[in-house]
C-alpha cells in the first residue's frame, strides 16, 4: 500500500486502487497490510490489533500517530524493529524520551476547567419542499419493490410491504430514505473530485458496490436538486459544468495543517493553499493527493500562494 505520488520510477497507486485494497483489508480478504509511511495517518480500521514498525523514528508526534493505527476498537499491540547498537536504537531512545517529556509537561498543566456561558444561535430550518418529498417517495417506491422481488426469489414466505402509501413517519421508509441520501452524498463527493471531466456512470456503479436501484434513486435525487448533470454516459458536478478561465496547474498535496496546505505546483514550485483560496471538494486536501486545477499563483509578502478556482 503506497501513496499516489510518482517518485524514483515508482508510478504510485491510484485512488481507486487504494480504496479497493483498503476495502478488501476491512472485509478480511487478507489479514496483513504492508504499507509505506502513507499509512501513518488517515487510516481508520478499528479491527486492526497489531502494528509492526520496520524501523523507529525520532519524532514523538509521528511515533504517536503510528501507534494510533491500532487499539481503536479493542486492545492493540505495537512492535518496533530496532537493531542493537545502531542508529535505530538511538532513534527509539530519543522518541521514548520525547514522549516521556511530553507526558510530564501535560501532567504539570493546570487542567481545571472554567465554565464560560456561550450564547448559541440556532440554525434556521430548511425543510424539504412538497415537490422534493414526492420525488423522493417515488424513488422509495421503486427501491421497496426491488427489495420485495429479491426476497420473493429467496423463498422467504409471508413477506409483504405495507399496501398503504409510504409515510414519512414509517421507520422502515426512513431507513431507506437515509440510505438514498447517504448514497447521494457519496456520489457527489466522488464526482466532485473528477472535476469537469466527470466520472463514467458505469465506473461509479462499480466503485460504490451498492444496489443499482439505490444508486439510480440517489442519482435522480441529485439531478432533481441540480447538483449533478448526466451527459454522454458521465456524471459531472453542476459546479464544474462551466469551465472557469485561468492557468492550469498540476498540484500535489505535501502537507496539511490548520487552515491551509503546503503544495507542490507543476513539480517545480512550493506554494501555500489557504482554505479561502480553494474551490473544490475537501476530500482532495489530503497528504499525497494529486490533481489538476485551474487558478492562479500570487505573492503574499514573501510567500508564494495558489488560488484554486476549479478542479479539472
Amino acid at each position: 500500500f503506497v501513496g499516489q505520488s510518482k517518485r524514483q520510477g515508482d508510478p504510485g497507486m491510484k485512488q481507486e486502487e487504494q480504496n479497493t485494497i483498503l476495502e478488501k483489508f476491512r472485509e478480511g480478504e487478507f489479514n496483513v497490510l504492508v504499507a509505506t509511511s502513507i499509512a501513518e495517518e488517515g487510516l481508520d480500521i478499528p479491527e486492526v490489533d497489531l502494528v509492526v514498525f520496520y524501523e523507529p523514528i525520532p519524532s514523538e508526534i509521528r511515533h504517536i500517530q503510528r501507534r494510533g493505527r491500532t487499539g481503536r476498537k479493542n486492545l492493540g499491540s505495537v512492535l518496533i524493529l530496532a537493531t542493537k547498537d545502531t542508529i535505530d536504537q538511538r532513534y527509539l531512545d530519543v522518541s521514548r524520551k520525547k514522549i516521556q517529556k511530553m507526558k510530564s509537561i501535560l501532567s504539570s498543566i493546570d487542567t481545571q476547567l472554567k465554565f464560560i456561558s456561550i450564547h448559541r444561535i440556532s440554525a434556521q430550518k430548511d425543510p424539504m419542499t412538497k415537490k422534493e418529498i414526492e420525488f423522493l417517495d417515488s424513488c422509495l417506491d421503486k427501491y421497496g419493490e426491488r427489495i420485495k422481488q429479491g426476497l420473493a426469489k429467496t423463498g422467504i414466505a409471508k413477506f409483504s410491504l405495507p399496501k398503504s402509501s409510504y409515510s414519512t413517519n414509517d421507520s422502515g421508509i426512513k431507513g431507506i430514505r437515509n440510505s438514498v441520501e447517504s448514497t447521494a452524498r457519496k456520489i457527489y463527493s466522488i464526482v466532485s473530485m473528477h472535476g469537469n471531466s466527470g466520472l463514467d456512470i458505469q465506473l461509479l456503479h462499480k466503485s460504490l458496490r451498492q444496489d443499482d436501484v439505490l444508486v439510480k434513486a440517489a442519482l435522480n435525487m441529485l439531478e432533481k436538486l441540480e447538483r449533478i448533470k448526466i451527459t454522454g454516459g458521465k456524471v459531472i458536478a453542476s459546479d464544474n459544468l462551466v469551465k472557469i478561465p485561468g492557468q492550469i496547474f498540476n498540484i500535489e498535496i505535501e502537507k496539511v495543517v490548520m487552515g491551509k496546505a503546503m503544495v507542490l505546483v507543476n513539480s517545480k514550485w512550493r506554494a501555500i493553499l489557504n482554505h479561502y483560496d480553494y474551490r473544490g471538494p475537501r476530500e482532495l486536501i489530503k497528504k499525497g493527493r494529486e490533481f489538476k486545477a485551474s487558478g492562479e499563483l500570487y505573492r503574499d509578502n514573501s510567500s508564494l500562494n495558489i488560488r484554486v478556482e476549479q478542479i479539472l
